[in-house]
Protein backbone atom coordinates (compact mmCIF):
# COMPACT_ATOMS: atom_id res chain seq x y z
CA UNK A 1 0.00 0.00 0.00
CA UNK A 2 1.29 3.00 -1.26
CA UNK A 3 0.84 5.99 1.62
CA UNK A 4 -1.30 9.19 0.52
CA UNK A 5 1.80 11.33 1.08
CA UNK A 6 2.84 10.14 -2.07
CA UNK A 7 0.38 11.67 -4.25
CA UNK A 8 0.81 15.16 -2.52
CA UNK A 9 4.30 15.65 -2.03
CA UNK A 10 5.96 16.91 -4.82
CA UNK A 11 9.72 18.67 -5.77
CA UNK A 12 8.59 22.33 -6.00
CA UNK A 13 10.85 22.71 -8.71
CA UNK A 14 10.41 19.51 -11.25
CA UNK A 15 6.81 18.82 -10.00
CA UNK A 16 8.11 15.29 -10.05
CA UNK A 17 6.13 13.16 -7.39
CA UNK A 18 8.53 12.40 -4.48
CA UNK A 19 8.63 8.76 -2.88
CA UNK A 20 7.38 8.43 0.79
CA UNK A 21 9.36 6.62 3.33
CA UNK A 22 6.42 4.37 4.14
CA UNK A 23 5.59 2.99 0.69
CA UNK A 24 9.66 1.95 0.40
CA UNK A 25 10.31 -1.88 1.68
CA UNK A 26 10.94 -2.17 5.28
CA UNK A 27 14.64 -3.68 4.85
CA UNK A 28 15.77 -0.43 2.30
CA UNK A 29 14.41 1.85 4.56
CA UNK A 30 16.07 1.25 7.24
CA UNK A 31 19.35 0.97 5.51
CA UNK A 32 18.92 4.53 3.98
CA UNK A 33 17.38 5.63 7.80
CA UNK A 34 19.49 8.91 6.46
CA UNK A 35 17.55 9.39 3.96
CA UNK A 36 13.65 8.05 4.93
CA UNK A 37 13.86 8.75 8.48
CA UNK A 38 15.31 12.44 9.10
CA UNK A 39 13.31 14.08 11.36
CA UNK A 40 10.78 16.87 10.14
CA UNK A 41 12.80 16.24 6.51
CA UNK A 42 11.25 14.74 3.36
CA UNK A 43 14.91 13.91 1.01
CA UNK A 44 13.67 14.42 -2.62
CA UNK A 45 13.89 10.58 -4.14
CA UNK A 46 11.65 10.30 -7.03
CA UNK A 47 12.72 6.24 -7.27
CA UNK A 48 13.47 3.69 -5.91
CA UNK A 49 14.70 -0.09 -7.11
CA UNK A 50 16.79 -3.39 -6.59
CA UNK A 51 18.56 -3.19 -9.71
CA UNK A 52 22.00 -5.55 -11.46
CA UNK A 53 24.87 -3.79 -12.45
CA UNK A 54 27.76 -5.04 -14.65
CA UNK A 55 31.14 -5.22 -13.14
CA UNK A 56 33.94 -3.95 -14.51
CA UNK A 57 35.18 -7.51 -15.14
CA UNK A 58 32.36 -8.58 -17.30
CA UNK A 59 29.85 -10.43 -14.88
CA UNK A 60 26.14 -8.97 -13.99
CA UNK A 61 26.96 -9.62 -10.40
CA UNK A 62 26.79 -6.61 -8.38
CA UNK A 63 23.60 -6.30 -6.57
CA UNK A 64 22.73 -2.68 -5.82
CA UNK A 65 20.05 -0.05 -4.52
CA UNK A 66 19.13 2.50 -7.03
CA UNK A 67 18.02 5.76 -5.50
CA UNK A 68 17.43 8.66 -8.07
CA UNK A 69 17.17 12.24 -6.68
CA UNK A 70 16.33 15.37 -8.26
CA UNK A 71 20.19 15.61 -8.92
CA UNK A 72 21.86 12.07 -8.83
CA UNK A 73 21.70 8.44 -9.52
CA UNK A 74 22.92 6.59 -6.31
CA UNK A 75 24.19 3.08 -6.49
CA UNK A 76 24.19 1.63 -3.41
CA UNK A 77 25.03 -1.26 -1.51
CA UNK A 78 21.72 -2.90 0.37
CA UNK A 79 23.42 -1.77 3.66
CA UNK A 80 22.71 1.70 2.80
CA UNK A 81 26.69 2.05 1.39
CA UNK A 82 26.95 4.89 -1.51
CA UNK A 83 29.04 3.14 -4.09
CA UNK A 84 28.57 5.78 -6.70
CA UNK A 85 26.66 9.09 -7.46
CA UNK A 86 26.05 10.03 -11.29
CA UNK A 87 25.49 13.38 -11.43
CA UNK A 88 22.09 13.47 -14.20
CA UNK A 89 23.62 16.78 -15.51
CA UNK A 90 26.77 14.41 -16.15
CA UNK A 91 24.62 11.48 -18.40
CA UNK A 92 24.52 12.45 -22.00
CA UNK A 93 22.61 9.11 -23.51
CA UNK A 94 21.05 5.96 -22.29
CA UNK A 95 20.55 3.08 -24.36
CA UNK A 96 17.90 0.74 -24.05
CA UNK A 97 18.61 -2.86 -24.71
CA UNK A 98 16.32 -5.09 -25.49
CA UNK A 99 16.69 -7.74 -22.48
CA UNK A 100 16.00 -4.77 -20.51
CA UNK A 101 19.47 -3.61 -19.65
CA UNK A 102 20.27 -0.11 -19.49
CA UNK A 103 23.38 1.97 -20.15
CA UNK A 104 24.16 5.51 -18.86
CA UNK A 105 26.91 7.31 -21.46
CA UNK A 106 28.68 9.81 -18.38
CA UNK A 107 31.73 11.34 -20.82
CA UNK A 108 33.18 12.95 -17.60
CA UNK A 109 33.72 9.49 -15.86
CA UNK A 110 33.23 6.09 -17.02
CA UNK A 111 29.21 4.42 -17.75
CA UNK A 112 27.14 2.18 -15.80
CA UNK A 113 25.64 -0.09 -17.15
CA UNK A 114 22.59 -1.86 -15.39
CA UNK A 115 18.96 -3.86 -14.98
CA UNK A 116 16.08 -2.93 -12.79
CA UNK A 117 14.25 -5.71 -10.85
CA UNK A 118 11.15 -4.47 -12.49
CA UNK A 119 12.05 -4.16 -15.93
CA UNK A 120 8.34 -2.71 -16.73
CA UNK A 121 9.53 0.44 -14.30
CA UNK A 122 12.27 1.31 -17.43
CA UNK A 123 9.59 3.83 -19.04
CA UNK A 124 8.92 5.17 -15.07
CA UNK A 125 13.04 5.61 -14.92
CA UNK A 126 14.05 7.43 -18.20
CA UNK A 127 10.84 9.98 -17.86
CA UNK A 128 11.80 10.91 -14.45
CA UNK A 129 15.55 11.51 -16.01
CA UNK A 130 13.65 13.26 -18.92
CA UNK A 131 12.28 15.81 -16.80
CA UNK A 132 14.92 16.51 -14.52
CA UNK A 133 17.21 17.02 -17.77
CA UNK A 134 15.09 19.68 -19.40
CA UNK A 135 13.65 21.32 -16.19
CA UNK A 136 17.06 21.69 -14.42
CA UNK A 137 19.73 21.79 -17.04
CA UNK A 138 17.84 22.97 -19.93
CA UNK A 139 18.75 20.09 -22.34
CA UNK A 140 16.47 16.44 -23.83
CA UNK A 141 18.22 13.29 -22.51
CA UNK A 142 19.45 11.25 -25.60
CA UNK A 143 17.71 7.85 -25.42
CA UNK A 144 19.11 5.12 -27.79
CA UNK A 145 17.31 2.44 -28.65
CA UNK A 146 19.44 -0.72 -28.80
CA UNK A 147 18.28 -3.92 -31.67
CA UNK A 148 19.17 -6.88 -29.12
CA UNK A 149 20.12 -7.37 -25.87
CA UNK A 150 23.14 -6.67 -24.21
CA UNK A 151 26.42 -7.89 -25.02
CA UNK A 152 28.87 -5.23 -24.64
CA UNK A 153 29.07 -2.04 -26.84
CA UNK A 154 32.10 -0.32 -28.52
CA UNK A 155 30.42 3.12 -27.07
CA UNK A 156 29.83 1.91 -23.42
CA UNK A 157 33.33 2.40 -21.28
CA UNK A 158 33.55 0.74 -18.41
CA UNK A 159 36.89 1.16 -16.87
CA UNK A 160 37.50 3.82 -14.35
CA UNK A 161 39.88 6.31 -15.59
CA UNK A 162 43.02 7.00 -13.13
CA UNK A 163 42.15 10.53 -12.33
CA UNK A 164 38.67 9.33 -11.26
CA UNK A 165 37.40 11.10 -7.99
CA UNK A 166 33.72 9.66 -6.32
CA UNK A 167 31.79 12.23 -5.77
CA UNK A 168 29.80 13.01 -2.90
CA UNK A 169 26.78 14.48 -3.42
CA UNK A 170 24.52 15.18 -0.41
CA UNK A 171 20.16 14.34 -0.70
CA UNK A 172 18.44 17.74 -1.03
CA UNK A 173 15.86 17.92 1.95
CA UNK A 174 12.68 19.71 2.45
CA UNK A 175 10.27 20.33 4.56
CA UNK A 176 6.60 19.15 4.34
CA UNK A 177 5.09 22.61 3.67
CA UNK A 178 7.58 22.80 0.70
CA UNK A 179 7.01 19.60 -0.71
CA UNK A 180 3.00 20.00 -0.57
CA UNK A 181 2.72 23.62 -1.91
CA UNK A 182 1.14 23.97 -4.75
CA UNK A 183 0.95 19.89 -4.92
CA UNK A 184 -2.78 20.17 -4.39
CA UNK A 185 -3.53 22.12 -6.98
CA UNK A 186 -1.64 19.12 -9.47
CA UNK A 187 -3.94 16.59 -8.14
CA UNK A 188 -6.96 18.63 -9.19
CA UNK A 189 -5.31 18.83 -12.66
CA UNK A 190 -6.04 15.62 -15.36
CA UNK A 191 -2.68 14.10 -16.65
CA UNK A 192 -2.35 14.10 -20.36
CA UNK A 193 -3.93 11.42 -22.48
CA UNK A 194 -1.09 8.62 -22.89
CA UNK A 195 1.50 8.72 -25.76
CA UNK A 196 0.17 6.86 -28.61
CA UNK A 197 1.17 2.92 -28.97
CA UNK A 198 4.47 2.59 -31.05
CA UNK A 199 5.57 -0.25 -32.81
CA UNK A 200 9.61 -0.80 -33.30
CA UNK A 201 12.55 -3.33 -32.34
CA UNK A 202 12.77 -1.77 -28.97
CA UNK A 203 8.82 -1.57 -27.10
CA UNK A 204 10.77 -0.62 -23.58
CA UNK A 205 11.56 2.68 -25.00
CA UNK A 206 7.72 3.67 -26.14
CA UNK A 207 6.72 5.93 -23.63
CA UNK A 208 10.43 7.37 -23.55
CA UNK A 209 10.26 8.45 -27.11
CA UNK A 210 6.75 10.41 -26.90
CA UNK A 211 6.55 13.96 -26.22
CA UNK A 212 7.56 15.24 -22.71
CA UNK A 213 3.83 16.26 -21.92
CA UNK A 214 2.59 12.88 -22.77
CA UNK A 215 5.47 11.77 -21.03
CA UNK A 216 4.68 13.22 -18.01
CA UNK A 217 1.48 10.61 -17.52
CA UNK A 218 3.96 8.53 -15.83
CA UNK A 219 4.98 10.85 -12.91
CA UNK A 220 1.51 12.33 -12.81
CA UNK A 221 0.52 11.90 -8.98
CA UNK A 222 -3.08 10.36 -10.16
CA UNK A 223 -0.99 7.37 -11.56
CA UNK A 224 0.19 4.90 -9.26
CA UNK A 225 3.65 3.78 -10.16
CA UNK A 226 3.28 0.29 -8.67
CA UNK A 227 0.39 -0.46 -11.18
CA UNK A 228 2.96 -0.39 -14.21
CA UNK A 229 4.40 -3.57 -12.73
CA UNK A 230 1.12 -5.42 -13.60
Amino acid sequence: TVSVLYWVMRDPVTKLAIVDGSSVDPDVCRAFADVFSVPDKLAIVHFVSLVTKKSRTGLFNDKRVLLVSDQCLYFCKEDGTRKRSVRIRDVSEVYCFTDGFLALKVPAEYDVVFKLANTAEIDYLLNILRVIADVCYGRPLGVVGQNGAYKGHPNIVLDRPDNYVPQAVPFTFLTADEATDGALDELLRPPPPPPPARVGDNPPLAAAQASSEAAMVLQHPLLDPHALSG
